[in-house]
């Protein structure tokens, strides 16, 4: 989201199926998304809402942490 428009997000959800994605949310893109296009892929994806609100608090903790 931050180095594309809408129509490269459209692309990778049909060139990925959910369950990729998902697995790439889970195994990396948990540890290095903000927190907002976190919550967006999640939401996407269908990861469920406790664990789409554990993803978002780790992310936005790490923010903070770069901001000192």
């Amino acid at each position: 989201m931050q180095h594309g428009d809408w129509a490269d997000m459209r692309w990778l959800v049909r060139a990925f199926d959910r369950d990729r994605l998902r697995s790439f949310l889970a195994e990396r893109g948990r540890r290095v998304l903000p927190a907002r296009e976190l919550r967006f892929w999640a939401l996407v994806c269908g990861v469920p809402d406790q664990e789409q609100d554990a993803w978002v608090v780790e992310a936005k903790h790490r923010e903070r942490a770069w901001r000192g």
